[in-house]
């Protein structure tokens, strides 16, 4: 029976510990993803004047 506790508070804290690690993950992702869309709306605007130089 203590084995069986000792392995649920084993996996609890195993859980806890993956559930913290996946949350920085989703964290720095999300900042990450942010930065590239800056860079990608930069990038469109950059393109578009472009095409307005090269239209013109």
């Amino acid at each position: 029976i203590f084995c069986l506790i000792y392995f649920c508070l084993l996996f609890l804290y195993s859980f806890i510990l993956l559930f913290n690690i996946f949350n920085f993950f989703v964290f720095s992702f999300y900042y990450f993803f942010n930065y590239i869309q800056y860079i990608y709306i930069y990038f469109i605007i950059y393109c578009f004047a472009n095409i307005e130089i090269f239209v013109y």
